[in-house]
């Protein structure tokens, strides 16, 4: 049980560090894209 509930834990934490990695590489784009836009 215990290590049912480290694994299910770990994949979360990993998913969500996954679902951080992209949202700082979307964010990122995003404001390269408004660089140029600007220029």
């Amino acid at each position: 049980m215990i290590l049912y509930l480290l694994r299910r834990g770990f994949t979360l934490y990993r998913s969500k560090k996954e679902v951080k990695l992209f949202y700082h590489c979307f964010n990122y784009l995003i404001k390269e894209k408004i660089k140029i836009i600007h220029h």
